[in-house]
């Protein structure tokens, strides 16, 4: 995957928007080109974007959602770009709110059946 990444040249660019850079110990890291990509949290989101939407357009990402999750190195620090969800993954990024979500629905699934049955009640 990391090399697929790094091959990618958007449309208009001049070169990659990602990059390898060297790690401690003979290890590896993804990094973004500042050349193409820029400083401010629009200009990688939207070069990220770029390359995210050719692998979805390649069908190696599924389930696009159109739903920009926040990437930042602490909870609640302002985010250095936003990706799509369905790409998160594809870049080694750990999602977090799953199981908040679920429990949120768990709580609130006996209203939804008031709710639906409600609604089929009056639709008949």
């Amino acid at each position: 995957m990391a090399n697929m990444l790094c091959s990618i040249i958007p449309p208009g660019r001049m070169g990659p928007i990602f990059i390898p850079s060297p790690g401690a110990e003979n290890t590896r890291y993804l990094t973004l080109s500042e050349q193409e990509v820029g400083f401010t949290c629009d200009s990688r989101s939207q070069a990220v974007m770029e390359v995210m939407s050719f692998l979805r357009y390649k069908n190696i990402i599924k389930g696009w959602r159109d739903e920009l999750y926040p990437l930042s190195d602490g909870y609640y620090k302002e985010p250095l770009l936003l990706v799509e969800r369905a790409a998160a993954p594809f870049l080694g990024i750990q999602q977090v709110c799953f199981e908040l979500l679920m429990f949120v629905f768990l709580l609130l699934q006996p209203i939804f059946h008031l709710i639906t049955l409600h609604l089929v009640w009056g639709a008949c």
